[in-house]
């Protein structure tokens, strides 16, 4: 769903490290794509699930845009590269979910700064909740 502020769609969620010649490289293997709500005025994300922020850092494959590579701190996540919903597609749970999000900022809610927890801390959390939505069934 997008509207000219607004954009509900996946995100990857992660840090940078800074290579030799001071190079960026976002960390894109070990943290997966996550649903948001994308506020692009503000520049910053919602993560549907944890319903915590992240700043937005707009990148294209290979390059930041318009000065986007002054904003990154070491062992900070950012979310970027956005991906349309229809990539990976969304569940009716979810997008209920991302639509409150959705009213909340419209509203003006504030939301917690995802970056309170270390990057340890939240891979563990992600691989958490991956687990959980994995359904064993009994014969």
């Amino acid at each position: 769903m997008n509207n000219n502020r607004y954009s509900i769609c996946w995100l990857q969620i992660c840090p940078f490290e800074r290579l030799e010649g001071g190079l960026l490289k976002p960390n894109r293997d070990d943290y997966p794509y996550r649903l948001c709500v994308l506020d692009k005025e503000k520049s910053f994300a919602i993560d549907v699930k944890s319903g915590v922020s992240y700043e937005y850092i707009r990148t294209s494959l290979v390059y930041f845009l318009n000065g986007e590579a002054k904003k990154i701190e070491n062992n900070k996540r950012y979310a970027i590269m956005e991906l349309h919903l229809s990539i990976l597609g969304i569940d009716s749970k979810d997008y209920e979910y991302a639509n409150n999000i959705l009213n909340d900022l419209r509203n003006g809610e504030e939301f917690i700064n995802g970056n309170t927890i270390s990057n340890e801390e939240y891979l563990e959390y992600i691989n958490n909740e991956n687990t959980n939505k994995i359904k064993v069934k009994n014969k």
